[in-house]
């Protein structure tokens, strides 16, 4: 298919002047491509999709969200994506980051996946969370989730129950 010059030209001007100023135009304007207000003899130029997260915003993943999707499961990427990222957040937080409930055989390739591999519960306890445990008496996940109604400090609580719990 071939498109005038004239009309490309035209779009880069327009889509030029509403990145400036991000107000919709008379030639352009911003909508999801299944948006009913689109008539099918418009052009459309999609860039992106609504499907997928963009990766960019992996680097924005904390240790506190990466534990919390182990348990919740409520992070939005590819599980390769994360694994990819893994040992990058690893040497962010002291090269502890468990990635076993992700992980499988066909991930075995990714560069520094093997290291974060835990063999024993002990091994992501950090030093802090032993010596704070005391500070912390919940003795189960239940009474954790029976006396803190908060969901961030019920999985920070968690944090603090030995193995054996």
């Amino acid at each position: 298919m071939k498109i005038p010059v004239r009309l490309l030209r035209l779009l880069k001007d327009e889509l030029y002047l509403f990145t400036l100023s991000n107000e919709p135009t008379n030639n352009i304007k911003v909508a999801a491509i299944d948006d009913d207000r689109i008539a099918n003899d418009e052009l459309v130029i999609s860039i992106g999709t609504t499907e997928t997260v963009s990766l960019i915003g992996l680097k924005g993943i904390s240790a506190d969200q990466w534990y919390r999707n182990i348990v919740m499961h409520d992070l939005k990427y590819d599980i390769k994506d994360l694994l990819d990222y893994a040992p990058t957040l690893a040497k962010q937080v002291s090269g502890k980051l468990p990635v076993n409930s992700l992980y499988e055989d066909k991930y075995q390739r990714i560069e520094g996946i093997d290291k974060l591999l835990v063999n024993d519960f002990e091994e992501i306890i950090s030093n802090t969370i032993r010596r704070d445990r005391s500070k912390h008496p919940q003795i189960s996940i239940e009474s954790i989730l029976k006396e803190i109604s908060d969901i961030d400090k019920q999985m920070i609580n968690i944090a603090y129950l030995k193995k054996s719990k």
